[in-house]
């Protein structure tokens, strides 16, 4: 088992680098790899750690960390496109295959631990359980989890109102999302739900950087080609409301779901 010492240095590591502004999904990345640990220690805790999958891991941001807790790992995602993106050349046990979660090709009671971040209010509930319970060994682990709209320390109903005006043109999993995936209902074991908050203070710019990578954003913009784009009147407000600060302090609700499959 990995040292609680050990374990902690590396959140605080992750949890207190500096964000590229110009690839705002990094602290993502660095939200899931530290989140995937504590996962992987207090909850998975039956040797021996043969195979891990992640599943709906589009270009592997949340799949890679496993690699130095597993024998072999694996992401499954629908999208070719999204796995092309991938990088497992540094990770000699990581690979990458196209499936849908509701149909994974590998034999029953195969896997220790299945993941899925950020995705799993795209699946279909029903056989994604019942995959989820043909795949895990005996007291394998599901871990479910992702995280809602955000809110900030200053501004905030400026947010509030843009995530309003962009909320509706979001694909129609995203309310299971928002409802922080209660739900969503596993079928089998026992089941435990836990959810936090992230915080971390970024430069504006990265913020709004990051507010214009929403779907819904994109959506809305084809949607209505004529009007302005909504980013440009938040930026100016969001600098009025600033007065003069360049950090703002982010915080987003984190949700996550666990099944562990019994004997």
């Amino acid at each position: 088992n990995e040292s609680w010492p050990s374990l902690w240095i590396f959140l605080l590591l992750k949890h207190t680098t500096s964000i590229d502004h110009n690839i705002l999904i990094l602290y993502f990345k660095m939200l899931f790899e530290g989140f995937q640990v504590f996962l992987i220690t207090i909850k998975l805790t039956k040797d021996p750690r043969r195979l891990a999958i992640d599943v709906g891991a589009g270009n592997g941001q949340a799949t890679l960390p496993f690699a130095s807790y597993f024998e072999k790992v694996i992401g499954f995602d629908p999208s070719g496109g999204m796995l092309e993106q991938s990088t497992p050349e540094d990770h000699k046990n990581v690979s990458f295959q196209q499936s849908t979660a509701e149909e994974i090709p590998l034999p029953d009671g195969s896997v220790d631990l299945i993941v899925s971040a950020q995705a799993a209010h795209w699946f279909d509930q029903p056989k994604f359980w019942k995959e989820c319970e043909r795949l895990l060994r005996p007291d394998g682990v599901v871990a479910i989890w992702g995280y809602a709209f955000c809110s900030i320390n200053i501004g905030n109903p400026i947010l509030q109102e843009y995530i309003g005006l962009v909320r509706p043109y979001f694909e129609a999993g995203r309310q299971i999302l928002d409802d922080h995936y209660r739900d969503i209902h596993p079928t089998f074991g026992k089941v435990e739900r836990q959810e936090f908050e992230m915080v971390k203070e970024m430069p504006w710019e990265a913020f709004v950087g990051y507010l214009g990578t929403f779907s819904g954003l994109n959506n809305y913009i084809k949607k209505h080609p004529e009007v302005p784009h909504p980013l440009g009147d938040i930026r100016q407000r969001f600098k009025e409301a600033a007065g003069g600060m360049d950090q703002v302090r982010v915080s987003w609700p984190v949700f996550v779901i666990f099944a562990q499959k019994e004997h």
